[in-house]
């Protein structure tokens, strides 16, 4: 499915104006670096996108889980959630095959 490095990744905080998100077993994901941030009152906005990015392997499985209990009939819908649930399960297997 994805070729992307494996869960977990946790974030190493650098300075206010540079994180690191990287896996303890696999090193380096992603760098962020913004040497404005400071300058322009963004460090929060720059903190939070590299939470976000170090999430991305919970996110992921998120998706499968919901994406395939809708396939299996485990996702607890009535009536007329049901087009709902396929209408969501279908939008996340569309977010999986771009991965």
């Amino acid at each position: 499915m994805t070729n992307i490095t494996p869960g977990p990744w946790r974030i190493t905080h650098a300075d206010s104006v540079c994180y690191r998100v990287g896996s303890d077993e696999y090193g380096g994901i992603a760098l962020l670096h913004d040497p404005l941030a400071e300058e322009l009152g963004t460090t929060d906005t720059l903190e939070a996108n590299a939470r976000a990015i170090s999430l991305v392997p919970e996110m992921i499985e998120a998706i499968r889980l919901i994406s395939g209990s809708h396939e299996t009939g485990n996702n607890g819908a009535y009536n007329g959630e049901a087009v709902l649930c396929e209408s969501y399960a279908s939008r996340l297997r569309y977010i999986l095959k771009q991965l």
